[in-house]
């Protein structure tokens, strides 16, 4: 069974990430996180963090 769920953002993303995310390890779990952080400064596009955050899914 598959859960659907919505993330809007890479705040929620990252929430989810954090909080949720049962394997909290590996080079593109930690690429997800960096990238959502540099979206929520403003330093990198946002669509760089939904991209990783879904090869994660």
């Amino acid at each position: 069974m598959v859960s659907k769920i919505a993330i809007y953002g890479p705040a929620e993303a990252l929430r989810y990430l954090h909080e949720n995310f049962e394997c909290r390890s590996g080079d593109l779990y930690w690429m997800a996180v960096e990238a959502c952080n540099k979206a929520l400064r403003h330093r990198d596009d946002p669509e760089k963090s939904r991209v990783l955050f879904r090869r994660l899914w």
